[in-house]
This record gives C-alpha cells, structure tokens and sequence, in this order.
C-alpha cells in the first residue's frame, strides 16, 4: 500500500461502532488514508463500542502511553446468564431466572471497587506463545490464564430492569469488564453476561469528540481531525531545545544540561519535573522531538546549566522524525 498521505502524524479519536474488532477498525483506517502505518491504544471487543485511540504515522509511537489512562465505561449486564465468551456473541452455557434486591446488586458491585485479581477470560486478544487466546479458544484449546491484579476507581449503578443491571466504571489498564460482569454475577451466585458495553472516555479523550469511521468517511475530514502528538501528550511536561540540540537529539545524542529556550508564545521549559518522570522535548515551535526520561529533577538540570556542568540529564525514549 503506498502511503500517499504520509507526511500527516497524529491521534485520531474514534467511535468504534459495535461489530467489528479493534484491528478491523485498523484496517478501515489504513484503507481511507492509504497509510500503512496505524496502530490502535487499547482494545475494544467486537462487541462493545466507544473511543478508541488510533495512532497514524509517528503518532504510533505514543500509543504505549495513552493505552496506561484510565477508561469510563457503561456497561449492561444480565444477571442468570452464563455465555462462554462473558459477552452477548457467545454460546448460551446456562439461563436462569433470578430475583435480588437493589441493595444485594450495589452491595456486589462496590466489592470490586478499589481492584482484584482478575481472571481474563478464556475468548481475548491476550497471547500465548504467540497466538491470541480466542484463536486457540475457537480451535478447541481452552488456556487458563493467571489471574492479575486490576485497578478500579469507581462502580455506579445507574438502573437495574429485573435481571439487567446498568453499570458506569472507572477503571486502569488491562481490566476486562466481561469478566467484571461475570465476577460481579458470581458474587451473587448467578454468574452473569456483558450484554452491551460503551468506552466513555479513554485518558482525556471522550466519545462526544470521537469520529465516526465510515466506509465513505473524507480523508480530508479524518487528516483535519488529527489531533498532534503535542496535544496527544498534554500532560507530558515540556523541555523546548534550542537548534543545535535539536539536531543533536535526532542524531542520536542524549540530553545533557542546557540552558532553556523558550518555546511557542515566549513559553519557557517546564523545569518542576522530577526524576524518573517522562518529558516531552520539543523544538522552539512547539513540535516534538523526543520523549525523554529524567535522569535528574529539574532545579537541579537548571542547576547543571547554570554552572556550565556538561552533565546528562535525560535519556532518549523515542525519536521523531521532523514532522
């Protein structure tokens, strides 16, 4: 595929609708912009939909930080029903009629908030030597996998229509809210199945400003709506290098002390970072250079400088090319 459009970088926000798989909506992309190179920051199962996070040229090289945020969900799950995948597409293992309390529901629910160890389920995209549980899962080959520990901030309970229970979660990287709703259902001694579920928000991206992906969709339209690596790492603090350094850095060279330039609007180097932290380097116009890890803190970077003390005080994570 010749990569026509190559020269655009970015995030895109999309509303993946139910139905197809996260590397569908890969596919869908890479066919509408003639870019090869897309890549996606959290999966969302064919059945579920909401933000998904897609990264397009460099803007794939950011996808590992923005798939650690926090994620919002609202899911909708039945209480007596047993699938073996935990969700709606699966095959039917038990029904049964169930009748409980409000009360025993929320009781239930907030049990998990705070994290557990999870147990993903047997039908997911992890892999094995290799190859996704669903494929191995689908050819007979059932693995079942350790348990993890899952972050989870809050659990809502926004209605509850006999045995369907609507449920708003917050929580961190790697929690399967299948297996959450079959958790949830277990601890109620019924088990239960994901009928539907919405991806709310993704870090600081919700699906009020998602884009809607369709096989017509304008390509002008979806390079308009790249949102720039700068903007996609607006928490990352900022370092703006001068020229010299700038090059010195896409040649390779790691960050030694300096004295801070200023960057777009007079802005100055952002120097409260401590160490260990991730920054982002930039040149004067505001554009990315490389994502850095501080070997110092920051008033002691200035401190360096200050004292003309030719000392490294960050590392090269990743590299931009000029975009």
């Amino acid at each position: 595929m010749k990569d026509r459009f190559s020269s655009h970088h970015g995030v895109l926000i999309v509303n993946k609708p139910p139905g197809p798989s996260s590397h569908d909506m890969v596919y869908r992309l890479r066919s509408l912009l003639g870019i090869q190179k897309i890549g996606h920051a959290g999966t969302l199962d064919p059945f579920a939909s909401g933000v998904l996070v897609m990264g397009v040229g460099q803007g794939t090289k950011i996808l590992e930080y923005l798939q650690h945020q926090k994620k919002t969900y609202r899911m909708v799950l039945r209480l007596g029903l047993i699938t073996d995948t935990y969700d709606c597409n699966g095959q039917v293992v038990e029904e049964r009629e169930v009748r409980f309390c409000p009360e025993a529901i929320r009781e239930a629910a907030s049990a998990f908030v705070g994290g557990y160890a999870q147990v993903p389920p047997v039908y997911s995209a992890k892999k094995v030597q290799g190859q996704r549980l669903y494929d191995l899962a689908r050819k007979g080959k059932i693995i079942r996998m350790p348990p993890k520990n899952v972050e989870i901030d809050r659990i809502d309970v926004l209605s509850i229509q006999g045995a369907d229970v609507t449920l708003e979660v917050v929580a961190g990287e790697g929690t399967y809210m299948r297996s959450l709703a079959m958790d949830i259902g277990y601890r109620l001694g019924t088990g239960a199945t994901a009928l539907s579920l919405v991806r709310l928000k993704s870090g600081a991206f919700t699906i009020e400003g998602a884009l809607e992906l369709w096989e017509q969709s304008s390509k002008e339209l979806l390079i308009q709506s790249l949102l720039p690596i700068e903007t996609a790492l607006s928490d990352f603090k900022r370092i703006y290098l001068s020229e010299a350094d700038v090059l010195k850095v896409r040649n390779g060279n790691q960050v030694y002390a300096f004295f801070p330039t200023t960057g777009p609007a007079g802005m100055y180097s952002d120097l409260s970072f401590e160490k260990d932290e991730l920054l982002l380097a930039c040149e004067q116009t505001g554009k990315p250079v490389a994502v850095l890890r501080a070997e110092v803190n920051g008033s002691f970077a200035a401190s360096l400088a200050n004292r003309s003390l030719n000392r490294r005080i960050a590392t090269l994570v990743k590299v931009f090319g000029v975009m």
